[in-house]
């Protein structure tokens, strides 16, 4: 008899946690960004000091390696506070 019980018992916390997992998939909620991020802030001027605009089109992760190789972008932060 106690085992038949625990067996019930182990059973229903089986059903519960099957549940809580499949509704959880269910309702999660994914959001993707479209729209360009804009930072905006009185306290600090910030300088592109280059020339051209920063373009990544196709951009795909890099190595360590790869990523020293390559001519980096150059940014002057000013704190004006």
């Amino acid at each position: 008899m106690e085992k038949k019980k625990k067996l019930i018992i182990l059973g229903v916390l089986a059903m519960i946690l099957v549940l809580a997992g499949g509704t959880y998939a269910y309702w999660m909620i994914t959001k993707t960004q479209t729209d360009r991020n804009l930072v905006n802030t009185s306290c600090f001027k910030l300088t592109f000091t280059e020339t051209d605009a920063i373009n990544m089109p196709k951009a795909y992760p890099l190595t360590d390696l790869e990523g020293l190789s390559t001519t980096p972008y150059t940014f002057t932060i000013t704190n004006t506070c």
